[in-house]
């Protein structure tokens, strides 16, 4: 770490305090960015510090420390001596730790809560991450007062002040160890409960004024009071209906004189809403309708609050704060494992009453829900002798048959509408089974390689039958699931001789010409629908075979390069005999991959006479007229569909074609790609190591990747398309054209424009003037693999195919997730935004927030997809508004270099590397 200065700057405060700013050298942002997340490390700096204030400053009440890394503000840390403690220096007060809690009591809400705090649901929910609107009493909760993403030299003590809190009260609501906090940090601000929660008790009621309790609202106030709205609204000024738990209301004289003993209209009623309710079911439970309601309670949406009060109009039935006098007789709560169905039956109703009772328009419960229980049914409920509880391995049919039920009478009993079960899940067993049940005889117990067959096999009854006896849909097992074993079997099992287990580079073709059946005796002794195996997997072996079986003279495993057409050239059989006896379906092979090799061709194959590795640059055509052979025959040779290749892919050069043409030798240049070594490049081009050494003047044999090498008179030098290249046009200058619209419009640097027409910044445009514009043709790099990027040079070649104001997709190597970026400035690298808020939050979640750390990334532009670098703090100048950042991100590509100081970042040129498969 090295301090290259440090000053002293006065703050904001009524007792004379300062702030240190401390700035690191560039190199030092490892360090700077350990501060955060290292004790040990933030304890040496601050000692460091401490020793500038006692050397410089001694007098000086420092309060806080500033980190600054090239210019941006990096951190900020609290800081305290024995003199001026952290709590002091920060105008803390001892803050009881329940003093931003609100405890919730019977009766509460997170609506009625919100009502008194004057907040929402949400917020609340967001404030102490629920995921439900559920609360319990003594349940204690933050009231969000706002939520602040903290800005540059912002820290806690400022932000309460700003929100008049205390720092203790901030780190108690946001689980905060230290003082400690980051730039684009959210913070929750909580409401102080102790200072204005409101009082639960209410005062002795005078004959003018009413208290607000929890779940009024003034339609139900004014009718109590046989007043109005509008008057009691006029009495209070209030601009809205809208009033909180614990407010004090003046009643209009005219009924003040009255308690509320609901002197309301005689046909008039209160109903507090419960859970599962809604407008249409209260309506038809009071005999109403839906309309009536809204306009009695001024609802302008059928949206309902769990303890909201409602007036009920014309109800005809004596007032009841609490419930209205129904049908009901009781409730039910539910628990962990019920089912409407069980309810239902626990309870002698129809699942349908039960249904039609609590409003529901599924069967779907959860738990803590209360159900109204009708006091009788509408249909007859079938008795029930007992339950029973799901555990791992069981399925409907076992638990049927274990009971002597059918699996239907089971399903009905339970209202199920599959035969899907979960662990723990307690299930309503009837009395009596409505069709007979097989008796069992046995279980077993899956275990790892078993298939059904081969468990039919191997207790004497068919598959079938034992697909039945356990309810199954399909031949899937699992490991540890119960099989019921039925006594008899409706069809002869063909016998077992013996077993086989699949190792690597097995196919079931392989295996069955091994032990002399055919393929398919094999997959139906196995029950299997097509011809893929798992390693492990435990095969049975039939007794005799229905086909006869080609014999077999020998094995092949694949190497890197192989392809199916090489391999069958090789051995003297043709591709389709190959893939015939390996039960192949298409061409492709996998390195290590055991193929069975037959002992006849059944066509001829054409003689090989030698192999050729592709190499950066070549095309099919290319290789053909090299080796003198047409492009269809190297195709048919070869096996290709099309015409593209990659780089490293071995290709099998036919010997039936005219006499190969003499290649005339010449000196050419190549660059050097991922992989090359002094040695593979001097044996593709025919030269010695020595030449290439002597014609470059190597001290050593370490290349670079893309190193240029003079190849002096070689052979199979590379055609010119995998070059870049440089062509101009010309433009006639128009009104309001300007240098740099016409660098963004054309994709070059500002800078270049100006050289190539010998300008400056200060020359001036005229209308009709003709300026040269570079066009930079930049060829497609070989990748190391499908999941790299090319490596491009930032100078010379990325910032062309990525220039200011193009759009990209940018893909973490790491996480696999995407978002997109645009280019607006930069010149050193590129300089980025995000698009939109959701590219942002995608961002964030990569590098958990705002971050100056490095990551490998592919950017895709254009279809081409690139090996870069990228840091997410966004920082300076922004050219995209409301897209959630403010500023701009780095991206960085190969030789990209620092905009502070013009040197390369290597934390930056490594993740490159890394994306470009090359580390």
């Amino acid at each position: 770490m090295e301090m290259i200065k440090h000053q002293l700057t006065r703050l904001d405060s009524p007792d004379e305090q300062f702030a240190l700013t401390v700035h690191l050298d560039p190199h030092d942002f490892e360090f700077a960015s350990e501060l955060d997340r290292d004790t040990g490390t933030k304890k040496t700096f601050l000692l460091s510090c401490k020793k500038i204030i006692d050397n410089h400053y001694p007098t000086i009440k420092v309060s806080v420390v500033r980190v600054v890394v090239s210019g941006l503000l990096f951190t900020t840390i609290p800081y305290a001596t024995s003199s001026v403690s952290a709590q002091s220096s920060n105008g803390d007060a001892t803050v009881q730790a329940n003093s931003i809690f609100y405890e919730a009591g019977p009766g509460d809400s997170l609506w009625t809560i919100s009502r008194t705090f004057n907040t929402t649901v949400e917020l609340i929910k967001r404030a102490n991450h629920l995921t439900s609107d559920i609360v319990q009493p003594g349940q204690r909760l933050i009231i969000p007062k706002a939520f602040h993403t903290v800005a540059v030299g912002e820290y806690l003590s400022i932000l309460a002040r700003n929100y008049g809190t205390t720092t203790a009260a901030l780190r108690e609501a946001n689980h905060l160890s230290s003082d400690t906090v980051r730039i684009g940090q959210t913070l929750v601000i909580p409401t102080m409960v102790n200072n204005n929660r409101p009082s639960t008790s209410q005062p002795a009621q005078k004959t003018d004024t009413y208290t607000v309790k929890l779940g009024d609202s003034l339609s139900v106030i004014a009718r109590q009071y046989g007043t109005t709205t509008e008057a009691i609204r006029k009495a209070n000024h209030l601009s809205s209906d809208l009033i909180r738990a614990g407010q004090v209301l003046a009643i209009p004289s005219d009924s003040g004189n009255q308690e509320p003993t609901f002197k309301i209209q005689p046909t008039d009623q209160v109903y507090t809403v419960v859970a599962g309710d809604h407008l249409s079911l209260i309506a038809s439970r009071f005999d109403t309708t839906v309309e009536a309601i809204r306009q009695a309670n001024h609802l302008t949406s059928n949206t309902l609050q769990i303890g909201q009060r409602l007036v009920i109009p014309g109800a005809n039935l004596s007032p009841n704060l609490t419930s209205p006098q129904t049908s009901q007789a009781k409730t039910y709560t539910v628990v962990s494992g019920d089912s409407l169905s069980v309810i239902a039956a626990r309870h002698g109703v129809s699942t349908s009453d039960l249904r039609s009772a609590n409003g529901l328009s599924s069967d779907l419960l959860r738990v803590g829900q209360v159900l109204n229980i009708p006091n009788g049914a509408s249909s007859p409920v079938q008795s029930v002798s007992s339950s029973y509880t799901v555990v791992s391995g069981d399925s409907l049919s076992v638990i049927a048959a274990r009971h002597g039920v059918s699996t239907s009478d089971l399903r009905s009993a339970n209202g199920l509408s599959s035969d899907l079960l979960r662990v723990g899940q307690v299930l309503n067993i009837p009395n009596g089974a409505s069709s007979p049940v097989q008796p069992v005889s046995s279980s077993y117990t899956v275990v790892s390689g078993d298939s059904l067959s081969v468990i039919a096999a191997r207790h004497g009854v068919s598959t079938s039958d034992l697909r039945s006896a356990n309810g199954l849909s399909s031949d899937l097992l699992r490991v540890g699931q119960v099989l019921n074993i039925p006594n008899g079997a409706s069809s002869p099992v063909q016998p077992v001789s013996s077993t086989y287990t699949v190792v690597s580079g097995d196919s079931l073709s392989v295996i069955a010409a091994r032990h002399g059946v055919s393929t398919s005796d094999l997959r139906s002794a196995n029950g299997l629908t097509s011809d893929l195996l798992r390693i492990g997997q435990v095969l049975n072996i039939p007794n005799g075979a229905s086909s006869p079986v080609q014999p077999v003279s020998s094995s092949y495993t694949v190497v890197s390069g192989d392809s199916l057409s090489v391999i069958a050239a090789r051995h003297g059989v043709s591709t389709s005999d190959l893939r015939s006896a390996n039960g192949l379906s298409s061409d492709l092979l996998r390195v290590g991959q055991v193929l069975n090799i037959p002992n006849g061709a059944s066509s001829p194959v054409q003689p090989v006479s030698s192999t050729y590795t592709v190499v950066s640059g070549d095309s099919l055509s290319v290789i053909a007229a090299r080796h003198g052979v047409s492009t269809s025959d190297l195709r048919s040779a070869n096996g290709l569909s099309s015409d593209l290749l990659r780089v490293g892919q071995v290709l099998n050069i036919p010997n039936s074609t005219p006499p190969q043409q003499t290649e005339v030798r010449k000196t050419f240049t190549y660059t050097v790609v991922a992989g090359d070594s002094l040695s593979t490049i001097a044996n593709r081009f025919n030269v010695t190591v020595d030449s290439i050494r002597q014609a470059n003047h190597l001290k050593s044999d370490l290349l670079q990747v893309g190193q240029r090498l003079t190849i002096a008179e070689g052979l199979n030098a590379p055609t010119q398309t995998s070059l870049n290249s440089l062509s101009y046009k010309t433009h006639t200058v128009r009104s309001g054209d300007t240098i740099w619209d016409l660098s963004v419009q054309y994709g070059i640097p500002q800078s270049e424009l100006l050289r190539v027409n010998r300008l400056t910044t200060s020359s001036r445009l005229s209308i009709g003037q003709q300026l040269t514009i570079p066009v930079h043709h930049i060829a497609v790099k070989p990748v190391k693999s499908p999941s790299h990027g090319e490596l491009l040079d930032w100078w010379t070649e990325a910032q062309y195919v990525f220039p200011i104001g193009k759009t990209a997709k940018v893909t973490d190597i790491a996480t696999g997730k995407s978002f997109h970026i645009k280019r607006t400035i930069g010149a050193n690298h590129a300089d980025c935004e995000t698009l939109t808020v959701n590219d942002t939050n995608i961002a964030r979640s990569i590098w958990g927030g705002f971050s100056w750390t490095p990551r490998a990334i592919l950017l895709e532009v254009d279809g081409r997809r690139l090996a870069a670098s990228m840091s997410f703090m966004p920082h300076d100048v922004q050219y995209i508004r409301n897209n959630g950042i403010t500023g701009h991100f780095d991206v960085y590509f190969s030789n990209s270099t620092r905009h502070v100081d013009g040197r390369a970042d290597a934390t930056h040129q490594a993740q490159v590397e890394r994306a470009a498969g090359l580390r």
